[in-house]
């Protein structure tokens, strides 16, 4: 199967391509520019792009909006009150979150949460 027919036209066909691609000139992306519609098709292809993408800071937004306010508390924020404001479980996903980014761990013996000096 190595070298059967079927591979040497398959690897003959590949070199063919190879060659005929290479031979092409390269592409002027100048010269697209020159042309109305090509231009046109560029600009509807970033007008979706920005389009997309305003929607999704518009969709982030709430969470920003959430992060910035435990960010700015100075550590005022009780873990109860930072799950409330990003919209989260507390014990679910926050607790969980925290321990898994060494934020917080449990002293050993008890189930009490300890915080972190450095962080």
């Amino acid at each position: 199967m190595r070298n059967s027919e079927i591979v040497r036209k398959i690897k003959k066909s590949l070199v063919k391509e190879f060659y005929r691609l290479a031979k092409q000139p390269a592409h002027d992306p100048m010269a697209a520019l020159s042309e109305p519609a090509a231009l046109r098709r560029l600009w509807l292809i970033c007008s979706d792009k920005v389009i997309a993408l305003e929607s999704t800071v518009t969709a982030q937004a709430p969470k920003v909006a959430a992060f910035d306010r435990i960010k700015l508390a100075d550590g005022l924020t009780s873990i109860l009150d930072a799950a409330k404001a990003l919209g989260v479980s507390e014990r679910k996903i926050l607790i969980p979150w925290l321990l898994q980014h060494r934020w917080r761990y449990r002293r050993p013996g008890t189930n009490k949460l300890m915080a972190i000096r450095t962080k």
